[in-house]
């Protein structure tokens, strides 16, 4: 059995990125603009920094964003 070098998907979302925060909470519902892209260290689970109209930054799992209708 060969032993291949990890490698993760790619992620669901780039930067520039519009999204949607779907989960519940203070953000549900609101548009962001995605503003870093966290690799994961193991697994294929990546973390997106997204920064609202306001200028606020918050940090998300992609199942909790969806792509904004353009």
């Amino acid at each position: 059995m060969s032993m291949r070098a990890f490698q993760p998907r790619k992620p669901r979302f780039n930067l520039g990125g519009r999204v949607v925060v779907t989960v519940p909470g203070m953000y549900r519902d609101r548009l962001a603009v995605i503003v870093e892209v966290i690799q994961p260290r193991t697994g294929d689970v990546y973390r997106y920094r997204v920064r609202f109209a306001d200028g606020t930054d918050a940090t998300f799992f992609g199942f909790e964003l969806e792509e904004q209708d353009s």
